[in-house]
């Protein structure tokens, strides 16, 4: 069986954790052996029940009526997902996820009526992550300031064994240390207590999800002709296809089931996105169907009553566009959507040859946003310039040709030019995460894929820069980035750092822009020292404006 891949024999080896299912070296193959400990994560859940579900009475108990979890990637996507697909369950707790380092984001929750009655989730699978360990800091120093020594019994730690985290939570007191198992990586951590300490925390039945999870795993093992094996045709499917030019990939889902889509996206791009190929996630914008072109693959999951969504994928098959459809009885089954989505991750790996369980390009940004803020780097080392700076905009890239004139318009527009056929568009805003600048984006992406024609992402920062930014970087050269920042009214200083969460912010968005332009990825960066609604107002009538005049 050693080296087939014919499509059962795919799932078999990958059950019997035969490494040399993935390309790489001898070193990397023994490193994929410690990173296949998800597979067994619904029967190790499923022993933890009893334990999470007495441990989150007691701090209800405690007096705690909120959760705010700190962490990035992977170690904090599944909490966002259950918070806004379940809400609060029966005396759950509020809970939200940090990941954003604007200092209006950190202010949020530091002015929070909630503040002192507020729990907070330390997720970091390293117990290295900048991110966690800054908000940590902060919010560590807040409570101390309200109720003195008492403040440790607000944190709540979830790592591996022996991280520089799991020792400052036994040093400070910290309420209490889960230890994750070491061989799951974090984008496969969703049924682990990176997911699970926060749903036991909302008041979700864990008993349910994990009835989905079993089910999930217990279909995973099924090869017999005619059984229905989801998990492993989603990802024949996604990598058959992707292998074939189709690597963008659209989403649908049902209403209730939206907010999977940025685990969704993170898992794949994350995985994928290495050795020059990767499966490019894109969002639903429902676009008319003669859109969407010949790179473009869909993924349907529907509520079984969803009647529109049936409809709709049977619209796009019939325009000549694969399609994978798989139904589920309720929103209770969203834990069993982790667990196939994670396996056909690795199985779609296995066909485009790469190894879905390491994340080479994402430490390249991070290390040079540290060496930005530790002044190591130069400020004028971009091969870029600025275009134009002029009514609190700015802008930084590479001079378009005749075409631009130094004005906005001229310059956002003959960036765009480049976009040929089988590239993407990414938006990338450092923004506060708000409603109505995630309708401001949703504006300007549309004005953006009315213009290209080509798919169009918008990828939130820093949150990017653990999942989607190592397809960005380790993908293929097809992605066009336009990362936008702006300017904090007022900064917030870390406790034990020189810089503050402003400086931080800009930092990650500067590390990435290099890290593109190093590349020769296209890249242009916008920064927005006006009123950001204002500002993204005006980026997207740019585009308005220029559309109308040409007819």
């Amino acid at each position: 069986m050693k080296g087939d891949k014919t499509p059962s024999k795919i799932g078999q080896r990958l059950w019997s954790r035969d490494v040399s299912l993935w390309a790489g070296e001898a070193d990397e193959q023994a490193a994929i052996a410690n990173r296949l400990g998800w597979l067994d994560a619904p029967v190790w859940f499923r022993s933890k029940i009893n334990g999470l579900v007495s441990w989150a009475d007691e701090i209800r108990a405690a007096g705690f009526d909120r959760a705010v979890v700190l962490g990035m990637g992977g170690s904090s996507l599944a909490a966002e997902v259950m918070a806004r697909i379940f809400g609060r369950g029966p005396g759950g707790l509020a809970l939200t996820v940090l990941d954003n380092t604007h200092p209006d984001a950190v202010r949020a929750v530091l002015e929070s009526e909630h503040f002192e009655s507020t729990l907070f989730l330390v997720a970091s699978k390293s117990g290295t992550t900048l991110e966690a360990n800054v908000f940590l800091a902060t919010f560590l120093e807040a409570l101390r300031q309200k109720v003195g020594a008492e403040a440790g019994n607000h944190f709540v730690v979830i790592t591996d064994a022996d991280t520089p985290l799991a020792r400052r939570a036994a040093d400070e007191g910290f309420r209490h240390c889960f230890i994750n198992p070491g061989d799951i990586g974090g984008r496969y951590s969703a049924l682990t207590f990176f997911g699970m300490v926060p749903a036991a925390l909302l008041g979700l039945n864990l008993s349910s999800l994990c009835d989905g999870a079993e089910t999930a795993l217990a279909d995973a093992h099924l090869f017999e002709a005619g059984e229905d094996n989801s998990a492993l045709e989603l990802g024949l499917f996604l990598g058959h296809w992707a292998g074939r030019g189709r690597d963008k990939l659209s989403v649908l889902l049902s209403p209730a089931l939206t907010p999977l889509s940025v685990w969704i996206e993170q898992l794949i791009a994350e995985s994928t996105g290495k050795r020059g190929v990767g499966i490019v996630p894109v969002a639903d914008a429902r676009v008319p169907l003669d859109a969407y072109g010949a790179d473009r693959i869909f993924v349907a999951v529907g509520l079984a009553c969803d009647v529109d969504l049936a409809q709709r994928c049977q619209a796009i098959k019939e325009a000549g566009h694969p399609i994978d459809y798989h139904s589920l009885t309720s929103t209770e089954s969203l834990a069993g959507e982790f667990f196939r989505w994670e396996f056909a991750t690795a199985v779609a790996g296995s066909l485009l040859g790469i190894n879905p369980f390491d994340e080479p390009d994402v430490t390249v940004s991070k290390n040079t946003t540290t060496a930005l803020l530790q002044g190591q780097l130069e400020t004028d080392t971009t091969p870029w310039v600025t275009l134009i700076d002029e009514a609190g905009i700015r802008v930084d890239g590479r001079r378009a040709g005749s075409a631009d004139t130094g004005a906005l318009a001229s310059s956002l527009i003959g960036f765009l030019a480049a976009v040929q056929p089988g590239d993407y568009v990414a938006l990338l805003p450092y923004l506060p995460a708000t409603p109505q600048h995630e309708a401001a984006m949703a504006a300007l992406a549309t004005r953006v894929r009315s213009r290209v024609r080509a798919p169009v992402t918008v990828n939130l920062g820093p949150r990017y820069l653990h999942s989607t930014g190592q397809l960005h970087k380790g993908g293929p050269a097809t992605g066009v980035f336009l990362i936008i920042t702006v300017s904090a009214d007022s900064d917030i200083a870390i406790p034990g750092e020189a810089f503050g969460f402003s400086q931080l912010n800009l930092a990650q968005a500067e590390g990435d822009y290099r890290v593109l332009a190093g590349l020769d990825r296209r890249v242009i960066r916008v920064h927005l020292s006006c009123p950001t609604d204002i500002g993204l107002t005006k980026l997207s009538a740019c585009l308005e404006t220029d559309a109308m005049a040409s007819g």
